[in-house]
């Protein structure tokens, strides 16, 4: 008579351990869990830092190219009013810019740049007059 004989445990056996794997089962898992923890701690501290830096760069360099347009426009109402050569320059809370006009034939070059914390953005526009119009025929961000 060939009898089998069951040598596996009882799975529920398996899953209780010995009176003497306790504290080992115990410690494994509180050090796992810190390391965990850690991580997922200093994952967070690093991550929103490059993630706020990424914001104010990004609005730096919204700013700057706001501040760069208003003096632009400040340039292209200044060929409006007087035809001729000019220069200025403006401050804002979070920034400033600046403009230069060059008259060559009723062909008007404007070369503005802003600045905003760290961010500079450079413009530069075409205009044209005719009569009483002013059209602007090139623009370029950052040449």
């Amino acid at each position: 008579m060939n009898q089998l004989i069951n040598t596996q445990k009882n799975s529920m056996a398996l899953l209780i351990p010995n009176k003497k794997n306790n504290g080992f089962v115990a410690l494994v898992v509180v050090l796992v869990m810190n390391a965990v923890g850690v991580m997922i701690i200093m994952f967070l501290l690093f991550h929103s830092g490059l993630f706020s830096d990424n914001v104010n760069s990004f609005q730096s360099a919204a700013e700057a190219r706001g501040f760069a347009g208003a003096c632009s426009e400040e340039a292209l109402l200044a060929i409006k009013d007087n035809p001729v050569d000019a220069q200025g320059e403006m401050s804002f809370e979070g920034g400033k810019c600046s403009y230069e006009v060059v008259n060559y034939d009723n062909i008007f070059f404007i070369k503005s740049i802003g600045h905003s914390r760290n961010y500079t953005v450079k413009q530069l526009l075409n205009a044209q007059k005719e009569n009483d119009l002013l059209k602007v025929v090139f623009y370029d961000d950052n040449f």
